[in-house]
């Protein structure tokens, strides 16, 4: 019983390191990202199908991460953990 939790300690572990990366690191000022067109969006998002981006009134667009900045827009809290 002790080997089984072990492994699945190790399992979720590792599943964590690999999907939760710290993607606010990542980001250069180069890099696309996406923003939804929508009046009242103030985010910006690593990814087209981030869930932050699924109640978006408009169209989703990717633009560079220093227009985003520029505009204004903040960090997904769903993309950027």
């Amino acid at each position: 019983m002790k080997k089984i939790i072990t492994t699945f300690l190790m399992l979720m572990y590792l599943c964590s390191s690999f999907g939760m990366s710290d993607t606010s690191q990542q980001t250069s000022a180069g890099s696309t990202i996406y923003i939804c067109t929508g009046p009242m969006s103030k985010r910006y998002h690593c990814d087209r199908y981030c869930r932050g981006l699924n109640s978006c009134s408009k169209e989703v667009i990717a633009v560079s991460l220093e227009k985003a900045k520029k505009m204004g827009r903040t960090p997904c809290g769903w993309c950027y953990k």
